[in-house]
Parts: structure tokens; C-alpha cells; sequence
């Protein structure tokens, strides 16, 4: 039976490790998310650590421990222990469209009409009134940039009541 297990890579080498893993055969993942320090950027949300599904019962396991960029397998114990189930699953029903993770929920409250500041991206501190709200997680916004009326469509996760 397949579970998800946790890998310790080396320093800034998640994404090597990933790759790497993924051209042995083996299901890997590592949870991203946006942050901004000069501009945006993806960051790991687990630094030096990633997920991995095996079975511990029909896989050499313990080649992953030999993939360029992993550390080790995270083990408690002669085996690796198991990520409870549903956890992986879970951080990933939480990622945007764009792949990264969402910490914060996005706010049910909003409606067309409402005055909002983006919070996020190149429109950032902007502020401005929901149009609409088409779904899929996005907002139509009306900005007042460099004299006019500009209507934005931005991810509801970039949105905040002003």
C-alpha cells in the first residue's frame, strides 16, 4: 500500500531533490509558496523537506536515501515513518492555481461593491471596488490607475477588504 513518507534534502535543493526522485519512478511532492521580499517568489513551504509516496513493502526504499539533493528519508526507527493519512492530501487541495499554497482562507464575505486593496502582486497597495465575482477563485476589480477606470481580474487570495 502506497503512503506518503517525509525526505530531508540538502540545503535550497528541494526542487533537485524532486526532479531526481521523479526520474527513479517514485511520486514526489514539495508544497510551495509565494514570498515577497524585493519581488515574489516560490519558496518552499517545508524547507529541506519533501514528500514522498512509497511502498515500503515493494519499492527499494532505500534509494531514496542515495538521490542526488535527499538527505535521508525521516525515520523513527530501523523504517521510515509514515505521514498519517490524508496530511498530503490535504496541503495539496490547499494550492492555487498558480500551484502555491494558500495559508491564509480567502475571505467568503466579499461581494461586488465592496472596497478592497490588493495585497499581493504587481498591483500591489492599489486600491479599488469588486465588480464582480466570476468564481474560480478570482475577482473583477476596478482600479483608478494613471487617470482612468481599469477593470483587473487578480486571484481572490491577492483581495483584501479595505
Amino acid at each position: 500500500m502506497n503512503r506518503w513518507f517525509v525526505v530531508r534534502t540538502k540545503p535550497s535543493s528541494e526542487r533537485v531533490a524532486e526532479i531526481n526522485l521523479q526520474r527513479q519512478g517514485f511520486r514526489s511532492y514539495c508544497p510551495y509558496i509565494a514570498a515577497t521580499r524585493s519581488n515574489v517568489r516560490r519558496v518552499p513551504l517545508f524547507p529541506r523537506y519533501l514528500f514522498v509516496e512509497l511502498d515500503l513493502e515493494a519499492t527499494l526504499w532505500r534509494s531514496v536515501n542515495g538521490t542526488f539533493g535527499v538527505v535521508n528519508l525521516v525515520q523513527f526507527g530501523p523504517k521510515p515513518s509514515a505521514v498519517p493519512a490524508g496530511v498530503v492530501e490535504d496541503i495539496m487541495s490547499r494550492e492555487n492555481e498558480d500551484g502555491l499554497i494558500m495559508l491564509q482562507p480567502e475571505d467568503p464575505s466579499l461581494r461586488a461593491g465592496d472596497k478592497v486593496v490588493l495585497a499581493d502582486g504587481p498591483l500591489d497597495r492599489q486600491f479599488g471596488v469588486i465588480v464582480r465575482l466570476p468564481g474560480q477563485r478570482r475577482a473583477e476589480v476596478l482600479l483608478h490607475l494613471m487617470g482612468r477606470q481599469v477593470k483587473v481580474t487578480t486571484p481572490l487570495s491577492h483581495v483584501r477588504v479595505a
